[in-house]
């Protein structure tokens, strides 16, 4: 996880999908990895409690909508929990959508993490 400033010169990747998450205190999306996609969450409004999983390490942090963004490469387990109502998440992705890419099931994420998969 790389947590750094999220202006346009900073996306260290070039830009194939841009979607945004609107969301109400309490809410949990995400809960997924990817295996060749990676994104830049952005927080536009409201907080953001981020959590990443790399089959060994868990990271957390608030995103805010201070102008810095987290970083998830592909490979990563990442949670976002929604802190405030009306909390607004951009993410930016260097592929557009494929459903195959998604891993949402954390048992063939471990086995994809161990080489099992």
């Amino acid at each position: 996880m790389f947590e750094g400033a999220a202006g346009a010169a900073q996306v260290p990747f070039s830009i194939a999908r841009v979607f945004t998450v609107c969301a109400n205190k309490g809410a949990v999306r995400g809960d997924h990895a990817h295996y060749r996609c990676t994104q830049l969450l952005v927080c536009l409004s409201g907080t953001i409690l981020v959590t990443c999983f790399d089959g060994r390490l868990t990271e957390t942090a608030f995103l805010e909508s201070n102008g810095r963004g987290i970083l998830i490469p592909p490979g990563i387990w990442a949670t976002q929990e929604y802190q405030k109502d009306n909390s607004v998440m951009m993410v930016l992705c260097d592929r557009g959508y494929e459903p195959e890419d998604y891993i949402r099931d954390s048992r063939k994420f471990v086995d994809f993490k161990l080489g099992r998969a």
